[in-house]
């Protein structure tokens, strides 16, 4: 995490994209938690799941900071949506439609999801979880614990249901929706590099 920009501290829009691009084409699950197991500190990342698209990002301070410059660089209507009501990145999720994973090295994990979500949310949170399936599996081999990863469903009156990850995977379809893509999302697809996933 050295050579990468704090987003927290990017102001302009088209520098927060350019650099979210660099960090995911970077970004790599495992090494994260195996290169995170021995530190005496946590490493931080985030994974956002939108409608359109999914890419990876460093988090080397405050998650919520990040969370928030990301949204308001990748979603036009984001300034529209939080105009006359407090911010809140986890209830972001579920105006913006935004699967948003919050991963710590060392600790336990949330993710904040949104009632509804789409066939490729899906695809990719079951991505995300076959992953985790492996990496835990070789944190345990190595003597290490489990990150235990929770998810926070938020629904349309701003509830928190908290499930478990293995629970809300087995019954992922019961959340998958027909739901309208945003068309205000500035689009990172083409400059972002495929990843591969643990099995």
């Amino acid at each position: 995490m050295d050579n990468i920009n704090d987003l927290e501290n990017i102001v302009n829009s088209n520098k927060i994209r350019s650099e979210v691009v660099r960090q995911n084409n970077i970004f790599d699950l495992y090494r994260f938690y195996d290169e995170g197991k021995d530190k005496e500190y946590n490493y931080g990342g985030i994974y956002f799941i939108t409608r359109n698209q999914d890419f990876y990002c460093f988090s080397r301070f405050e998650h919520k900071f990040v969370i928030e410059n990301v949204y308001s660089a990748i979603f036009n209507n984001f300034n529209n949506i939080f105009v006359s009501v407090d911010y809140d990145y986890r209830i972001a999720s579920e105006k913006l439609g935004v699967i948003c994973i919050q991963l710590l090295s060392r600790y336990y994990s949330i993710i904040w999801m949104p009632s509804k979500i789409n066939e490729f949310q899906r695809d990719k949170f079951l991505e995300f979880y076959e992953s985790m399936v492996q990496i835990n599996k070789m944190l345990v081999n190595e003597g290490f614990d489990k990150i235990a990863i929770s998810v926070s469903i938020i629904d349309e009156n701003e509830n928190f249901d908290l499930k478990k990850i293995d629970k809300v995977a087995l019954n992922i379809d019961n959340y998958v929706s027909d739901v309208p893509i945003n068309t205000g999302e500035h689009l990172l697809k083409k400059y972002i590099k495929r990843r591969k996933t643990y099995k």
